[in-house]
């Protein structure tokens, strides 16, 4: 799942990482997980997505709280998620920081690519 994230693999191109070398974008999700303890430790929940190809969960730790949300699917998969209770919060996801639009009151729409994942810090 993580091999979408790099900017290469999006595009289509693949590459081989030489020996005792990570693709850049395992190396920053390697960062994130050194950098917050949330994705080893604390709780999962699960949230109903409208798409059965789409995985989607938060996971907490302390005051730290990731939105996660996979497509298992080869193909581009839409997905609506009732994020209500985040209402006004904007999602940033957080390897390379780009905002989304902020959280309404009415489901969120988000498209993924083949195999994407996002992880989402809530402000």
């Amino acid at each position: 799942m993580i091999g979408a994230l790099g900017a290469g693999l999006a595009c289509g191109m693949k590459r081989e990482p030489e020996e005792g070398e990570a693709p850049d974008a395992r190396k920053r999700v390697i960062g994130l997980r050194k950098q917050s303890q949330v994705f080893g430790r604390g709780t999962i929940e699960f949230l109903p997505a409208n798409n059965r190809k789409i995985l989607a969960y938060l996971r907490k730790y302390k005051d730290d709280e990731i939105l996660c949300v996979a497509n298992l699917s080869r193909s581009v998969q839409p997905v609506e998620l009732d994020l209500s209770r985040f209402r006004g919060l904007t999602p940033v996801e957080a390897l390379f920081l780009t905002e989304f639009p902020p959280i309404g009151e009415h489901p969120y729409f988000l498209t993924l690519g083949g195999y994407a994942f996002y992880a989402f810090r809530l402000q």
